[in-house]
């Protein structure tokens, strides 16, 4: 609702999706250079343009960016069908293994111990 927003916390319960590939890490800079320029764009400013659920969230900040990028590497724009497919539904399949996972260990009472430390220990005595 009040724009683009900078935050350096509160990120610790959101979900990383790399969109570049670790061969390609060198770009990282560029992209953080075009994410600037873009965030400052008029098209985010809250006074041209209010946050819109269905239009104008931050799904279609990403997606709008991410085909920037491409168009300026002379490549074809993703629809939001594609790109959900194949960028955000693999990493939420993941995250929801993850939390049931989470949640099944907490409700069994399992703990995990380091079997290094407890054979040296073991070794020890």
């Amino acid at each position: 609702m009040s724009g683009v927003r900078r935050d350096v916390s509160g990120w610790e319960r959101s979900i990383s999706i790399p969109l570049v590939r670790p061969d390609m890490f060198n770009l990282l800079d560029q992209w953080n250079q075009y994410l600037e320029k873009f965030s400052d764009g008029p098209m985010w400013d809250p006074a041209w343009h209010r946050f819109d659920e269905k239009d104008h969230n931050c799904y279609s900040f990403t997606l709008e960016f991410v085909n920037g990028v491409l168009a300026m590497q002379g490549k074809a724009a993703l629809s939001k069908d594609h790109f959900t497919e194949k960028f955000i539904l693999p990493r939420m399949k993941r995250a929801s293994k993850y939390n049931m996972l989470n949640q099944h260990i907490h409700a069994h009472s399992y703990y995990i111990i380091d079997r290094t430390t407890e054979d040296e220990g073991a070794q020890r005595t």
